[in-house]
């Protein structure tokens, strides 16, 4: 008996170490379950992703393949008997040398793979893979295998080899226009523009060659006939017409008249001239020119006075007065002249005349007409504007003060529904409730928060000047005035014990963020005025903290729920008894309010919950059971002994 307990002793310990061991391994690699709030129609509040790892191994396949055959270029093109710019040997052994002009590429086949070379400079060599090149002082291109660093599935004989050379570019041809003599060009085409002679034309113009014309045309000669010119490629004059119906027009007609002389006074007798009489000459009367062209005009003197002279041989200078007025006083005019771009008259003493068709009027003693200068009323601005004008005023407009208009007023405006005050330009009189402005800046309301005795809350108002009451206060940085409230209780939700509700007594909407210290539990809601949200929660020990625009508004500390165990028919059930639990403040505005927690908490882990959170500890606890259940039963085994004795 005593060896019975003494074997389920020693069994019973190596358990419980096993136990134990196992349960500290599975708390220290176990995955943290990170837990997320699903919500109906509310936003995903700090929602995260668990920080454990998996390894994923994948093998990689490894393929290898040769390289395809080709028989084409880089270019594209085919190595054959036509291609003039690819020369291709069969079977030219591992070793070898070709000489040939331009090539720039050698491709070695070899087994089912191609190889490029780009061939290099003279006395030099290039390799691809193990298939050489080396290029001769004298061009020739020496082709070898190197496979001291390959192996023999590598290194395969050649099998035939491709010698590529680049393909030389055509001549550029020019075209051109060739002269060919007597006015003519033909197309032609060069590669050498530095041979084009003088008369060819080079570009071609959009035209084409041009082709010189020959001319038909009726020559003027000296004598005033016409003689008929055909073929000519010199173009007609100015005075040469064409011909009608191939023949010539009648000579020029000549002219006879007298001829005003460079004196200005005497004529000269022109007879059979083909110039036509200038405006100044005169018939001839009776075949005689007359006498010596008389003037008449105002003569200056030197004292600045004017002299009337008439039928004068001499011509009027360039200080006389020509004609002589039709006042016949040797005296200028005055007059008030209109000018048109500043619309103005402007008084002047002038030997013109005056030009009634272009405004020009009378002057009144050294008087002219001056326009009228009033303050006209604008009715789109609703403004006067200073104005000089010809236009009569109207019944709008009013008299300027020394070019000073009247101004509208401006003031700060009270508009009785929306109780704020607004900057005017009105010509409407200030009324009592309206006040002066302070260089356009007009009186701002204030915004407080204002205590109703009623119903114990805050509402936020605006007036201007307001005396504040006892508990009235200004709102703080984010305009609420009432903080929100956080209060604690115990759900029936073992998974999720610890209940919060969170109250906003303000008069407007909140926007909030929660979260809880030590822990990844967090979110954000939206409370509507005068109402409250709950939520619920795993069991942390931290410290819960609600913030509003980045300013804690409300903290509570942790509080314990407890589940007791209550007999009944089956050993499994478990009852939950809250401890203290708070209804919350009842809504304000609706019956029932949209909790944000709509639905339990989600590991996003992908891990069973329970397996997370217990299994460790579970296996912990079983080998401590079973340690102890190891020492009942080496008691029992020295309790065994001693009755042997």
């Amino acid at each position: 008996m005593r060896t019975l307990w003494k074997s389920l002793s020693r069994f019973t310990f190596m358990l419980a170490i096993a136990s134990m061991i196992a349960g500290i391994v599975l708390n220290l690699t176990a995955p943290s379950a990170t837990y997320a709030f699903g919500t109906g129609n509310q936003p995903d509040l700090y929602k995260q992703v668990s920080s454990s790892s998996e390894e994923s191994t994948s093998s990689e396949e490894s393929s290898s393949s040769e390289e395809s055959s080709s028989s084409e270029a880089p270019g594209g093109s085919e190595c054959d008997e036509t291609n003039p710019d690819c020369k291709k040997l069969e079977d030219p052994g591992n070793s070898g040398s070709y000489s040939g002009e331009d090539i720039t590429t050698v491709v070695f086949k070899a087994g089912s793979a191609e190889f490029e070379v780009t061939v290099p400079g003279p006395g030099e060599h290039a390799c691809n893979g193990p298939y050489c090149i080396e290029v001769g002082t004298d061009g020739s291109i020496n082709w070898y295998i190197d496979c001291a660093d390959y192996s023999p599935s590598e290194c395969k004989d050649i099998s035939h080899i491709q010698f590529w050379s680049t393909p030389g570019e055509d001549p550029e041809w020019y075209p051109f226009c060739r002269f060919v003599g007597d006015g003519v060009w033909v197309s032609d085409l060069t590669q050498d523009l530095s041979s084009l002679a003088l008369q060819d034309i080079y570009p071609v113009p959009d035209t084409g060659c041009p082709s010189t014309p020959k001319y038909t045309y009726c020559q003027l000669q000296f004598d005033g006939s016409y003689v008929l010119v055909t073929d000519s490629l010199i173009p007609p004059g100015p005075n040469d017409p064409e011909p009608i119906e191939g023949a010539c027009p009648d000579p020029l007609p000549r002219y006879t008249y007298c001829q005003l002389q460079q004196d200005g006074v005497t004529y000269q007798l022109i007879e059979d001239s083909l110039i036509p009489p200038g405006p100044d000459d005169v018939e001839p009367i009776e075949g005689a020119c007359p006498g010596p062209m008389t003037y008449d005009y105002c003569s200056y003197q030197s004292d600045g006075s004017y002299l009337i002279v008439l039928d004068s041989t001499t011509p009027p200078g360039s200080m006389d007065i020509s004609p002589i007025p039709a006042s016949g006083v040797c005296e200028p005019y005055t007059y008030c002249q209109w000018d048109g771009e500043t619309e103005l008259f402007t008084f002047i003493t002038s030997w013109d005349p005056m030009n009634t068709l272009g405004g020009d009027v009378d002057d009144d003693g050294g008087n002219c007409p001056q326009p009228l200068t009033y303050c006209q009323w604008d009715a789109e601005s609703e403004l006067f504007t200073f104005v000089t004008t010809w236009t009569p005023m109207s019944a709008s407009d009013v008299e300027d003060e020394a070019g000073l208009c009247p101004q509208p007023l401006t003031y700060c405006q009270w508009d009785g529904e929306t109780e704020l005050f607004t900057f005017v330009t009105t010509w409407t009189a200030m009324t009592e409730n309206d006040v002066e402005d302070e260089e356009g800046a007009c009186p701002e309301p204030i915004t407080y928060c204002l205590w109703d005795e009623g119903t114990n809350t805050y509402s936020l108002v605006t007036a201007y000047n307001p005396i504040l009451g006892e508990r009235d206060r200004y709102p703080a940085q984010n305009n609420m005035c009432d903080p929100l409230e956080i209060e604690f209780f115990c759900t029936d939700d073992p998974a999720n014990p610890s209940g919060w509700t969170i109250t906003n007594r303000n008069d407007f909407e909140i926007n909030y963020v929660w979260y809880i210290d030590g822990s990844d539990a967090g979110g954000i809601g939206t409370i509507a005025a005068h109402y409250y949200q709950s939520f619920k929660t795993p069991y942390y020990p931290g410290v819960i903290r609600v913030y509003v625009d980045r300013e804690l508004q409300a903290t509570i500390p942790p509080q314990m729920c407890y589940y007791d165990d209550e007999e009944s028919s089956s050993s499994s059930e478990r009852t939950f008894t809250p401890g203290n639990p708070v209804t919350g403040p009842q809504p304000m505005v609706n019956p029932t309010p949209p909790a944000i927690g709509g639905g339990p908490l989600i590991p996003v882990t992908g891990f069973d919950e329970s397996f997370n959170l217990r299994s460790g500890s579970l296996f912990v606890n079983i080998g401590l059971g079973l340690f102890g259940l190891s020492l009942v039963f080496t008691s029992m085994g020295q309790f065994g002994r001693k009755e042997d004795e």
